[in-house]
């Protein structure tokens, strides 16, 4: 019997096992050593033994399906090379920082009034920017400046969210769309998201966000 992968599931490759992210349940994890490599083979070929298909199954990754499907490869992303939020730093105005503000602010409130599956639901199915600023590049500077401006207490590593999810909603009002990433990292664990346009990173750290691989791409 053909299987898929469960939906709500993205994953990656890092060190070279596979990782999770559960959104609807909001949280990451890793399979045992036998069940990571089996899933590795399903996810290289499309199918694998009875027993260990059922393990998958058992454990919530894959799920039976009527017809063969490409199996669903990891998360990819091209990485980004520079940071708007330093290039164009200086460029905000006060109004430009008060909009990230409340932005960011708006954003924190959406996810706790809510599961993140579905604020990320709702931004994957609102897909289209809304009246085009008629300089959409320079619109994206100016916002990633303001974020960059923005004080210290807003920019804390647990804020990354929010930030992303602020910025991303100013850019469509300008007429950008930019990618919603979330990535991971082992040994320790550890997980960000950032905001990225083209190769540029406009909120989250380009530094910062070159030490994580991306497991979710929301565009």
């Amino acid at each position: 019997m053909p299987h898929r992968l469960r939906d709500g599931l993205s994953w990656c490759l890092c060190d070279q096992q596979a990782v999770f992210l559960d959104l609807p349940r909001d949280r990451y994890f890793r399979l045992a050593p036998d069940d990571d490599r089996t899933f590795r083979q399903w996810a290289k070929f499309g199918a694998v033994g009875g027993s260990a298909s059922a393990r998958l199954v058992e454990a919530g990754i894959l799920v039976a399906c009527d017809e063969p499907q490409t199996p669903q490869g990891p998360t990819q992303m091209a990485p980004p090379s520079a940071d708007l939020g330093e290039e164009a730093c200086g460029e905000a105005g006060l109004i430009d920082i008060g909009r990230s503000l409340l932005a960011q602010r708006r954003a924190a409130s959406a996810i706790r009034r809510g599961k993140l599956a579905s604020v990320v639901t709702a931004l994957a199915r609102d897909g289209a920017a809304t009246v085009p600023d008629r300089d959409t590049a320079t619109a994206v500077r100016r916002i990633a400046a303001a974020f960059g401006s923005t004080p210290l207490a807003m920019r804390k590593a647990r804020q990354c969210l929010p930030r992303a999810l602020g910025a991303n909603a100013l850019c469509r009002t300008a007429g950008a769309l930019p990618t919603l990433v979330f990535g991971i990292r082992l040994e320790p664990f550890g997980a960000h998201c950032w905001l990225q346009w083209n190769a540029a990173v406009i909120v989250g750290d380009l530094e910062q966000a070159r030490m994580f691989t991306p497991i979710l791409a929301v565009p």
